[in-house]
C-alpha cells in the first residue's frame, strides 16, 4: 500500500476505511465493519482512567488496532511490549462493549518493566476489563519459550539493548510453531525512519515476507510509526 494514498483525507474513519477496504483485497476478511461507537466510548473511557506516562501510540493507530483486532476476533492473544497498557487496550479493546458476546479465550501481557506493568494492571481495574489478562514482568526472550501453541493474535512492540527492534525477528523465530495456522502478527514502527529502526528491522522484514513461511505480509503506513500485519 502506497502511503501518500492513505493521507489524501483528514479524516481518521476514511482513512482507516481506506486501510481495511485494500486490505480486504489481500487477505480473507469476511467483514471490514468496526463498531466506531464502541471505539469512541473506549477512547473516552482511557482518557478519562488510563494513566500513561509516555506513548508512541497515535490517534489513528488507536483506531486501526482496534478495527483490526474487531475484524480478527482472535482467540489466543500474545502482547509483547506493552508498556502502560495503552498498547494493550486498543488491541483488546474491541471486547469491551456490552452485548458483543465475544471474548478471548485467553490474553497474555508481557513487558520487561514491571512498573509498567504494573501501572497497566491498575489501569484496566479502573475500566473494569471484562475477562482476565495475564500480565507478566518478564524477558520476552525467556518467556515466549514456555508460551503454549495455539496463538492467533500476536503484537510487537519491543526492543532491547542488544538487538533494538531486532528484538521482533528473535522473538517471532522462537514462536513461530506455535502459531496457529492464519495467525496475525502485527509490528508496530514497521515504517518509523529513525533510530536505526529499518536497519534492525530488515531481518524481520525478510522472513515474514518469505511465502516460505507466511501467506503474505502488508505495510499499513497510517502514521509515521507504520504496522507491519503478517499472516501465518
Amino acid at each position: 500500500m502506497a502511503t501518500s494514498s492513505l493521507f489524501d483525507s483528514n479524516s481518521e474513519i476514511e482513512i482507516i476505511e481506506r486501510v481495511l477496504e485494500q486490505l480486504s483485497l489481500k487477505i480473507d476478511l469476511k467483514s471490514i465493519y468496526y463498531s466506531n461507537k464502541d471505539f469512541l466510548s473506549l477512547r473516552k473511557q482511557v482518557r478519562k482512567n488510563f494513566f500513561v506516562p509516555v506513548t508512541y501510540i497515535t490517534p489513528i493507530m488507536e483506531r486501526l488496532l482496534f478495527a483490526l483486532s474487531s475484524l480478527k476476533k482472535p482467540r489466543n492473544m500474545l502482547l509483547i511490549g506493552v508498556s502502560y497498557g495503552n498498547t494493550l487496550i486498543w488491541n483488546i479493546g474491541s471486547f469491551c462493549g456490552k452485548g458483543l458476546g465475544y471474548l478471548p479465550d485467553r490474553i497474555t501481557a508481557i513487558d520487561i518493566n514491571d512498573k509498567a506493568i504494573s501501572i497497566a494492571s491498575n489501569n484496566f481495574k479502573r475500566i473494569n476489563y471484562p475477562t482476565r489478562i495475564r500480565f507478566v514482568a518478564e524477558d520476552a526472550l525467556k518467556i515466549c519459550k514456555s508460551i503454549e501453541e495455539g496463538i492467533d493474535y500476536l503484537y510487537l512492540d519491543a526492543d532491547d539493548k542488544e538487538n533494538g527492534k531486532g528484538l521482533y525477528f528473535k522473538i517471532l523465530q522462537i514462536l513461530y510453531d506455535k502459531l496457529s495456522l492464519d495467525a496475525w502478527i502485527l509490528a508496530h514502527d514497521a515504517t518509523y525512519k529513525h533510530g536505526g529502526f529499518q536497519e534492525q528491522l530488515s531481518q524481520y522484514f525478510k522472513y515474514v515476507r518469505n511465502p516460505k513461511y507466511f501467506k503474505g505480509s502488508y505495510t499499513l503506513p497510517v502514521d509515521k510509526f507504520g504496522l507491519e500485519l503478517s499472516i501465518r
